[in-house]
């Protein structure tokens, strides 16, 4: 068994799931001992592989019979031996091969934290853990009303049967014959009890009480042989709210469980327990918002990584350093933006004083100097455009100035390379 501590206030999803050979199991218990089980149950989540250890705090669990602090503590105590020495039996589906198993393997109270460790038998990992099929769920809060623990059962087998039927007939009601010394056998019901107690007790009993606490609700007749009441016929219905809400409860629960194991798959292996306990005491928080924290985390590589991701979460570290980087990143923008405009104004800055020196060296020349200079941008001109008019602009005073701006700028860099060869 892994070791691994699961709390019910923390840990406990609503959902009972067993298979189906669970709930047809023989066994006796107490309704707080139904209870506690089922309670346990609520806390093995769909991705588990192996059982853990499940804490109940003994002040949280709801006191039903208004018994005193003492008493409390004392009834669990009871509760802890009967369910090591009231086993189960689990028949395969042929009745051939059987099971006799513990419910729990061993129960520890600790003293001065009020609370009760269970661990539940290994045996029953097959009819607890990973089911894809065959299996009875619903929403605890159908049980934990109810007084009497063969009613608890009698819901059980009915609400499994109704689904398997709703689920591959889609019927709204679904029939069910069972041989009642099957029942008897099923539910470990004492042999004074005669068919008048089983009726009283326990069929209409639960016919009461299903319809007013849980999500489904029974008619049942009576088949006999002779004037002995030999088998019973139940006829279920669904209570549609209720179900529909369980049905979501339990998709979202799956989904979140879902969600939770892949986020844990960015956090190194010795936090995942931590972080698992922290991300659903923050179920406040958007799933994309906790992978954020997650990540910053990790990029952050804090000495308390546990201690740093709560704070990360609880104080959106992921969206201050963005906003951080994104100032720095704008801060850059900027930055390179006024250097590229500084450049760009040198250069322009550049051309303007060598257009001026060019002027200036232009108006130094001697008239003649200048007409010859003219004359050679001219001749320039109409040798780059063999074929424009002669009156058009491309010969024209601006174009002619811009030729004559081209060759002395020739001719100066000419004559810079030509002493730069000299020295």
């Amino acid at each position: 068994m892994e070791e691994k501590i699961i709390s019910l206030k923390e840990n406990g999803n609503g959902i009972v799931k067993k298979a189906q050979q669970l709930v047809e199991s023989r066994y006796s218990l107490t309704v707080m001992e139904i209870k506690i089980i089922s309670e346990l149950i609520t806390m093995v989540k769909v991705t588990d592989t192996v059982f853990h250890e499940y804490v109940f705090k003994v002040d949280e669990w709801k006191n039903e019979k208004d018994l005193k602090r003492k008493d409390i503590y004392k009834a669990f105590e009871n509760v802890a031996r009967d369910l090591m020495s009231k086993p189960l039996t689990i028949r395969s589906t042929d009745s051939e091969s059987w099971l006799v198993v513990n419910w729990v393997s061993s129960a520890q109270y600790i003293k001065g934290k009020g609370i009760v460790k269970f661990q539940i038998s290994d045996k029953l990992k097959p009819y607890l853990l990973a089911l894809k099929e065959h299996f009875l769920q619903y929403d605890i809060k159908n049980i934990l009303p109810l007084r009497s623990s063969y009613v608890i059962r009698l819901y059980e087998l009915l609400k499994d049967w109704y689904n398997a039927g709703f689920r591959y007939s889609q019927n709204k009601t679904v029939t069910k014959i069972i041989d009642l010394r099957w029942l008897r056998q099923t539910f470990q019901i004492p042999d004074k009890y005669r068919y008048n107690n089983i009726k009283e007790r326990i069929l209409l009993k639960a016919q009461s009480d299903l319809p007013k606490y849980t999500d489904i609700k029974f008619k049942f007749d009576e088949i006999k042989e002779g004037h002995r009441v030999t088998h019973l016929k139940f006829t279920i219905q669904g209570k549609g709210q209720k179900k529909e809400k369980m049905d979501k409860t339990q998709a979202k629960q799956e989904l979140a469980d879902q969600q939770i194991k892949l986020i844990l798959k960015d956090v190194p292996e010795q936090y995942r327990t931590g972080v698992e306990k922290i991300i659903k005491k923050h179920t406040d928080k958007d799933i994309k918002y906790i992978i954020k924290q997650i990540e910053y985390t990790n990029n952050s590589n804090p000495k308390s990584y546990l201690a740093f991701l709560t704070a990360a979460i609880e104080n959106d570290y992921a969206a201050a350093a963005a906003a951080e980087a994104e100032a720095k990143q704008q801060e850059q923008e900027q930055k390179i933006k006024r250097l590229t405009e500084k450049e760009e104004y040198k250069k322009k800055k550049a051309e303007e004083e060598e257009i001026k020196k060019l002027e200036d060296y232009f108006l130094s020349m001697t008239k003649q100097e200048q007409d010859e200079l003219k004359n050679e941008a001219l001749n320039q001109l109409h040798k780059l455009y063999p074929n424009a008019p002669a009156t058009s602009a491309t010969f024209g005073e601006l174009s002619v100035d811009i030729m004559v701006k081209k060759i002395l700028r020739e001719k100066i860099d000419s004559s810079r390379k030509h002493l730069k060869a000299q020295l």
